[in-house]
């Protein structure tokens, strides 16, 4: 199975682009609208709160330069009962002002608790469309890699995938049913004798410390990272105890390189070299562990978190921002299609199966665009990048059926 552009000529692009596209422009304009409206119940609040602060600012000060007033005019007049007069006024403006700065604290907390409820819920909506934006693979992760943590008897799993831009999404790793992983691993059960020499013997005679074998098959697996290019590999000797061990594991060319690190030594004590031989037995561990975790865990979950630059996606207009990157990275491609779709009213490809049959996929740019079209000015920019309503496409071409 092969893609080629609508006028036949082969592609580098290896999937349905166009179904995905498509997916891609729906959720993307949900998204930006959402963040949009976000944006403007936020404005509204934030416009809210200084109203009332403005509001309280002004009673204070006016009872502040009503009592300078009073103080002024009692020393003007120096009589017993003017003073209980104005000390009762006093306290009574004190109270009046302490009730309105009270008022104001409680419809401000009451109004960020209904926003905040309110947001929580968009929010949950933009990870949703983003999740469906994702699962479609539109833009290739660059680094995936496996991660499990054993705590409190549970191994805690997740797949983190970094794509173009600083991307970074996170997901709950489930192991399906009858998989090891749905409790501790023994080591045993996915590769057995494994000895390694990172043990000590000390001689009572002369004093000298020797390397001694420790196998490892009843060691627990306390953790991972696996990736393609490196691993990190942690075990322990029981479930409820600390790692004992963690492997460093990277390859570099043709080079293999382990790093050991005892846990709980000292500095001085704590790494540790292997031979070769040693070296190949832990990649046959990363391999085993790698294998296991592709054939027995499903990697997608539910969608944990997603962040950008390191930030969280919703820290400022971080969905805006993740969206533009997005565009960026898929604009060439879609670019090229374009240039190569024989009908303007049509962003077209070809699939072509080992037979040499070919089958034409289309998406009507009219669909794309009544679809940016529904977005005001400032979010149908998010898209301009694409050159979905280039002057090549009339009236005419849009009216096609």
């Amino acid at each position: 199975m092969k893609y080629l552009y609508g006028d036949s000529v082969p592609s580098p692009i290896r999937f349905d682009f166009l179904t995905a596209f498509e997916t891609f422009v729906d959720v993307a304009v949900k998204a930006v609208r959402i963040e949009q409206e976000i944006g403007q119940a936020q404005a509204a609040v934030d416009l809210a709160v200084e109203a009332r602060e403005e509001a309280l600012s002004i009673v204070e000060s006016f009872h502040q330069k009503v009592m300078v007033y009073l103080d002024a005019l009692l020393d003007e007049q120096q009589d017993p009962n003017t003073s209980v007069y104005v000390r009762q006024l006093r306290e009574h403006g004190d109270k009046v002002v302490a009730e309105a700065r009270n008022n104001c604290r409680v419809a401000m907390e009451l109004a960020v608790k209904e926003r905040g409820a309110e947001f929580g819920a968009r929010r949950n909506e933009l990870m949703s469309l983003i999740e469906r934006f994702l699962i479609t693979e539109l833009v290739t992760p660059v680094h995936v890699s496996s991660v499990m943590r054993l705590s409190e008897g549970q191994n805690q799993m997740t797949t983190i995938m970094r794509h173009p831009g600083g991307i970074v999404a996170t997901y709950s790793a489930v192991p399906v049913a009858g998989s090891v992983w749905q409790g501790p691993v023994r080591l045993a059960s996915l590769v057995q004798g494994l000895d390694l020499q990172l043990g000590t013997r000390k001689s009572w005679i002369t004093g000298s410390v020797a390397k001694s074998a420790v196998s490892l098959d009843d060691f627990i697996v306390g953790g991972f990272e696996l990736a393609d290019e490196s691993a990190e590999i942690r075990l322990r000797k029981r479930v409820d105890q600390a790692d004992s061990f963690q492997f460093n594991i990277s390859r570099q060319g043709e080079k293999l390189l382990v790093q050991v690190e005892r846990k709980g030594e000292a500095e001085a004590d704590a790494m540790l070299d292997l031979d070769e031989g040693e070296r190949l037995r832990i990649e046959k561990l990363w391999q085993m562990l790698r294998q296991s975790v592709r054939n027995t865990v499903r990697s997608r979950g539910g969608l944990l978190s997603v962040t950008m630059d390191g930030e969280d996606l919703w820290v400022g207009r971080g969905v805006r921002v993740f969206f533009n990157r997005i565009v960026e990275h898929l604009a060439p491609t879609v670019t090229q299609i374009i240039q190569h779709s024989p009908n303007p009213a049509e962003l077209s490809m070809k699939i072509e199966n080992e037979e040499g049959r070919r089958e034409e996929v289309y998406v009507r740019r009219q669909s794309l665009m009544a679809k940016i079209e529904s977005l005001d000015d400032d979010g149908r920019s998010v898209f301009s990048p694409f050159g979905l309503a280039g002057d090549e496409l009339t009236s005419e071409d849009v009216d096609i059926v």
